[in-house]
């Protein structure tokens, strides 16, 4: 599998969900303009089925939110894979 970069500017490891959380022009690029074309009620599903995984129960609200508005604008399942990976390591 090749080697894909967080979406975020933040490191791996048990820092990174402070990272996500505490770097807003990371939060305010990922989710800016995103949801122009999507209905609350998708970002909600979308909010169900990433907590509808019990392996992403620990992970904070606002990375999961980049999580999900991150994954509504084509970004390869590699890319997503690697970035929930790195979101479950950091909370472990």
């Amino acid at each position: 599998m090749a080697d894909v970069a967080p979406l975020m500017t933040c490191d791996a490891g048990p820092k990174y969900i402070s990272c996500v959380e505490k770097d807003t022009a990371a939060i305010k690029r990922e989710l800016t303009g995103k949801f122009m074309n999507v209905e609350i009620g998708t970002f909600v599903d979308g909010m169900d089925s990433f907590y509808g995984d019990y392996k992403n129960r620990k992970i904070r609200y606002v990375p999961a939110m980049v999580y999900v508005a991150t994954s509504m604008t084509g970004k390869s399942a590699e890319e997503m894979q690697k970035h929930v990976e790195m979101l479950r390591a950091a909370t472990n």
